[in-house]
């Protein structure tokens, strides 16, 4: 069996969404109202965050976080991120970062990629992982293409992960069989809730988040030929909220019976309720 590096060099695939728990539509327009719209870790990728840290823990390893903004979040929030066990955090704006399907995504996150691991002089990056899916998008589209653009092996909906040597075990729950599969690495891994419960981070991991280095790239810095392709096949139309109206009826009267039936036959005759 081969021995691991002496240093493991792992890249997890962030993204900062809107918290669907928070998000609350325009009054005017019935869209969601992102300008206001509180920012957190997408709940699968603090799933890879963790993942990392467990391989980071166990095997050394060098940790470096991944994602793209149309618009930066919040310092907080990206110090959460890193608390979590990065080592370091690159953020790639670049203008199809909001609108861009799995395709575009993961195009550009394969120039990242490959950019920064030249920053850090490494022909390769060991292990990728990313969450399954996005709290808003939830295509699960992007780690499979990126495996593709990077030519590496996929290996999707990861409950449970180890490291033999160089080569990556890895427990997959599907129907219900559960797969035990080997990889040699380099290879992408995507996980989900299943794979582990993510620690909040203790107290030095957050004092020293705001030490490590938030680094950003731009378009310009990945002047790859592809990218210039890179156009979304899928087109997002819009969303909104179903508009809500209170009747505001009120129904009078000192007898509880009488009041019952005039609710319920109002609630009959307006479809609400049926016998």
């Amino acid at each position: 069996m081969k021995e691991l590096p002496a240093e493991l060099a792992i890249a997890v695939c962030v993204k900062f969404t809107p918290d669907p728990e928070r998000l609350r539509p325009d009054p005017a327009t019935g869209q969601p109202d992102l300008a206001h719209a509180a920012y957190h870790t997408n709940e699968f990728d603090r799933n890879a965050l963790e993942a990392a840290l467990f391989l980071k823990e166990r095997h050394g390893a060098r940790v470096v976080g991944v994602t793209l903004v149309e618009h930066e979040p919040p310092r907080e929030v990206l110090l959460r991120a890193v608390a979590a066990g990065l080592d370091a955090l690159y953020l790639v704006s670049h203008p199809a970062a909001g609108a861009g399907d799995g395709l575009v995504t993961a195009t550009l996150l394969a120039a990242a990629l490959e950019e920064i691991g030249a920053v850090y002089e490494m022909r390769r990056w060991d292990l990728v992982l990313c969450g399954d899916a996005s709290d808003d998008g939830y295509d699960g589209q992007v780690g499979p293409r990126l495996a593709q653009a990077l030519g590496i092996v996929p290996v999707t909906y990861a409950t449970g992960l180890e490291l033999r040597g160089t080569t990556l075990v890895a427990r997959r729950l599907l129907e219900e069989c559960v797969y035990v599969v080997e990889a040699d690495l380099p290879a992408l891994v995507t996980v989900g809730a299943e794979t582990n419960t993510p620690r909040l981070p203790h107290l030095m991991r957050i004092l020293e988040a705001g030490h490590k280095p938030i680094e950003r790239l731009t378009w310009a810095d990945l002047a790859h030929a592809e990218l210039e392709q890179a156009r979304p096949a899928l087109q997002s139309l819009g969303a909104s909220a179903p508009v809500s109206r209170r009747r505001r009826t009120v129904i009078q009267g000192e007898d509880p019976q009488m009041l019952a039936r005039s609710l319920v036959r109002r609630l009959l005759a307006a479809g609400e309720v049926s016998l």
